[in-house]
């Protein structure tokens, strides 16, 4: 073995030595129940350390001296007591476990385990302590002696290889301390020598340390109650924050209602590129050819574009799009209100513009046609998007009670949304589509609604596009707002829908025959029958579609255009409900323009004279057109137009929007007259016609009024007559035209007698009155005569002198004169043979044909001269 590890083993040996004996003495008095206190554990667990020291300086396996490959009997012996030694350890480990100390109060374990030490244990460990005394004996006299004499011939520097402990043992051997107990006690003062100092030095460590840790734990601490602060703030924050989102959904659920969204959801989304001559030009291509009103059509789209769009980027506050129903004005409205172009073209955009927009449906629940689910809806969308608008209103006490829809009165819903208005700080835009669609039996309906209207427009922030139908009160409150008329502006978005939706079906009708496959103009024919209205569109091109899948013929392509589709006749029948099926006298009076208006398109046999406003004017009003024709009241047009308009507002308010008129752009055929009372009249659409004729629902209507059928033909009769009195100039030419125009008219041809007499005095009342006629030398029976009208002149001359100082005889030659200037034509309320009738009349009573007849325009002339002459011509 080498000296150095020899040296190193001893050292260990003795320190084991030592304490082997002291633990044997702690065994005994464990054993003896003397150190009840004393913890065996701490002194195994230290004599395990120990044994484990030692052999780990023993060769391997702890093999003696042949398997350390060292013959010097010092070292044999040294390895032979540590041998010895780690076995008496590890059998006094062992023993110790046996005598664990037992509390005072077990005296019953007590005796248990005296009687086991004195009946084996007891000589078992003085085996032990006798066996470590010897092995201290034969370490005292050889090893260490020899042991003396190995470190001596080791140098200084062999020795500074070993651990401090070992350099102590060896130099307490050189010193010639060679006893056991010497040793271990000197080793004990030089280590506690080292533990004062490693003490001290702990200490001072330690204080250094708490010293740190108390400033550590002072700053953590301070760290902990901070973050614990912050944790607290954020949760009372999240826990504030939790529950105002509690409140602002509870407040947004008050104030929503069931389908909210309802009718903006079920408008069908505009067609590819519908509309879109809003914002850019028109696009030719879409055109096969220039069409009839091609020009002017383009130039109402440019100027309705040009309309809208310097509305947007002026100050003004509203804009009106107007239309049929049926007309698209939702779909448009829908369209709007999703077009990036509104904000671009909003003076002062910065991206911050709120958006809102709700549409009324009449056919909805109440909330979706009332003020109050208007108001509902733009409070809820504002409050949606505006947090801080939010934030402000609920500071106020009284919203944290509203917990549903009920809570809420109308008058809170309209409050609460102009405060929300004022409060939000940016610009507004709001889109209200269908006021016509409010519902008239809740409170005041429209006048509300427009009430309404004009306090938001009154608001610094908003700017609002609405959409109607024209009804009268609207058109009375938005006359002078910017607006456009949207039937009228849609050609191209209809023929557009309607070559993209046949386009496809069309191609494969390879069954039509070629001639007839022009799908250009189908869609013109589908296009001239749609009056601008879409709703129209949809169901004929519905219908088309379905005929062409079941291989109708032409023939019956056409009847399906030419057929009521039933969901128009169903939006009349809610048009006249909604409007005119509360008031028994505007029923009445509404039937009777339908008849007025449905008599002149079916019974007058002029294409071209239209139903005019004056015209329908005097036929519906019998106090006004007596006043002309009978009393003599001169109409100025100061007046006229005055009537008219009077007239035109109840026209349209009493028809429910099934009638609309239409302006005309110029009168240079009556420039006389004021433009206003020339403004035609017709229904909305030509299907309108059907629907009161040939519907249950539409009949119904009609028989609001109980006007027969010939007193109707009266009433228009003298109001056309009364009319074209009015447009008389002061020539003979215009004269006699105006009575052809009253003769040719068709409904008089149905006159009785007694009505044609009545008819024919108010005409010869009326033109004698006015006086820029000149009618010097000039007779009325004489016009009379020149109509034929056998009648009134057998009257006439039965009951009246001759006029103007001429004999009987001079006058039937006059009257036979003029019966013979029109011989083929056909006069007022006569058939065919009243003219020879009255031919053969005067003749009978004295007149000459061949006679000179002495009268303007005649003079020279015979009664046979003029029959001759009109026969030539």
């Amino acid at each position: 073995m080498e000296a150095l590890a020899a040296v190193s083993l001893a050292c260990n040996v003795v320190q084991l030595l030592q304490f082997t004996s002291h633990t044997v003495h702690v065994c005994k008095q464990l054993a003896q129940n003397k150190a009840v206190t004393t913890n065996i554990d701490d002194y195994c667990k230290e004599l395990h350390e120990l044994t484990n020291g030692v052999m780990k300086l023993m060769p391997a396996n702890g093999q003696p001296l042949a398997s350390s490959g060292s013959g010097n009997g010092t070292d044999q012996r040294l390895l032979t007591i540590a041998n010895k030694l780690v076995k008496i350890a590890d059998d006094l480990e062992k023993e110790c476990a046996k005598y664990q100390p037992i509390a005072k109060n077990s005296k019953h374990r007590i005796l248990i385990k005296t009687i086991k030490y004195q009946w084996g244990g007891k000589a078992r460990i003085e085996e032990l302590y006798a066996a470590v005394k010897a092995l201290e004996n034969t370490m005292q006299s050889f090893v260490l002696a020899d042991l003396r004499e190995t470190i001596s011939s080791l140098g200084a520097n062999d020795l500074k290889s070993l651990d401090q402990r070992t350099r102590d043992f060896a130099s307490q051997l050189q010193a010639g301390l060679t006893g056991i107990d010497d040793l271990v006690k000197n080793e004990s003062a030089d280590t506690r020598g080292v533990v004062i100092d490693e003490h001290r030095e702990t200490r001072s460590r330690f204080h250094s340390d708490l010293t740190e840790a108390k400033l550590n734990i002072t700053t953590a601490s301070k760290q902990a109650t901070d973050l614990l602060n912050h944790r607290l703030v954020e949760l009372r924050s999240e826990q504030t924050e939790q529950k105002a989102q509690e409140s602002v959904s509870t407040l947004l659920a008050s104030i929503a209602f069931p389908d909210m969204n309802a009718r903006y959801n079920s408008i069908s989304p505009s067609h590819q590129s519908t509309f879109d001559w809003l914002f850019d030009p028109l696009d030719d291509s879409m055109r096969p050819s220039r069409y009839p009103g091609y020009d002017q059509y383009t130039e109402r789209v440019r100027s309705s574009r040009q309309a809208f769009v310097n509305w947007l980027s002026s100050e003004e506050k509203l804009f009106w799009i107007n239309g049929k129903p049926g007309s698209g004005k939702s779909t448009l409205m829908r369209f709007l209100e999703r077009h990036p172009r509104i904000h671009a073209l909003l003076p002062g955009h910065n991206g911050t513009t709120l958006i809102v927009s709700h549409f009324l449906w009449n056919a909805g629940s109440y909330p979706q046609r009332s003020q109050r689910g208007l108001a509902a809806s733009l409070l809820h969308q504002i409050l949606s998007h505006r947090a801080d608008v939010r934030r402000m209103l609920l500071q106020e006490g009284a919203l944290q009670s509203k917990v549903s829809h009920s809570d809420w009165s109308s008058e809170e819903l309209e409050s609460y949304l102009l405060n929300a208005l004022k409060l939000v700080q940016s610009q507004v835009f709001i889109f209200v589509d269908g006021l016509d669609e409010i519902d008239h039996d809740q409170g005041d309906g429209l006048y509300n609604l427009l009430g309404l209207v004009h306090q938001l427009e009154l608001l610094p922030n908003i700017r609002m596009c609405i959409s109607s139908r024209p009804e009268t009160l609207i058109v009375a409150r938005l006359q002078d707002v910017p607006t456009l008329r949207l039937q009228d502006l849609t050609n191209d978005d209809i023929r557009a829908y309607i070559l993209d939706t046949l386009n496809s079906e069309w191609r494969t009708a390879s069954f039509l025959h070629p001639a007839q496959t022009d799908l250009d103009h189908f869609t013109e024919l589908i296009l001239s029958k749609a009056e601008g209205v879409f709703l129209w569109v949809r169901l004929a091109v519905s219908s088309i579609r379905n005929g062409l899948i079941k291989y109708d013929t032409w023939e019956m392509l056409l009847e399906r255009i030419d057929a009521l589709p039933s969901q128009l006749h169903e939006l009349y029948a809610k048009i006249w409900a909604r409007l005119n099926d509360d008031n028994a006298i505007y029923r009445s009076r509404s039937a009777y323009y339908f008849k007025v208006i449905l008599h002149w398109n079916i019974e007058s046999t002029r294409d071209f004279e239209r139903l005019n406003l004056i015209n329908m004017l005097l036929a519906c009003d019998p106090s006004l057109r007596r006043s002309h024709l009978e009393g003599g009241d001169e109409m100025t047009k100061d007046h006229l137009v005055k009537q008219c308009g009077i007239f035109r507002t109840q026209l349209l308010s009493r028809c429910a929007g099934l009638v609309e008129v239409h302006e005309i752009e110029n009168n240079s055929e009556k420039p006389y007259m004021p433009s206003e009372c020339y403004s035609y009249v017709d229904f909305i659409l030509k299907s309108a016609t059907d629907f009161l004729l040939n519907t249950l629902d539409g009949q119904d209507i009609l028989r609001n009024d109980d006007t027969s059928q010939y007193q109707l033909q009266v009433q228009i009769a003298l109001g056309y007559l009364s009319a074209k009195m009015l447009l008389l100039r002061a020539h003979r030419a215009n004269f006699i035209c105006c009575i052809d125009d009253v003769a040719n008219f068709a409904p008089s041809k149905y006159l009785r007698d007694q009505d044609l007499l009545l008819f024919l005095d108010l005409t010869q009342a009326t033109v004698q009155r006015l006086p820029e006629w000149n009618l010097s030398g000039f007779d009325f029976a004489c016009v009379l005569s020149y109509l034929g009208m056998e009648d009134h002149v057998k009257r006439l001359v039965s009951e009246r002198p001759p006029p103007c100082g001429l004999m009987s005889t001079d006058w039937k030659n006059l009257l036979l004169a003029h019966a013979c200037s029109y011989v083929l034509g056909h006069g007022l309320g006569t058939r065919p043979e009243s003219r020879t009738d009255l031919i053969k009349w005067l003749l009978d009573n004295g007149a000459d044909p061949n006679g000179e007849v002495l009268h303007v325009g005649l003079c020279g002339r015979t009664p046979f001269a003029c029959f001759s002459r009109t026969v030539h011509l």
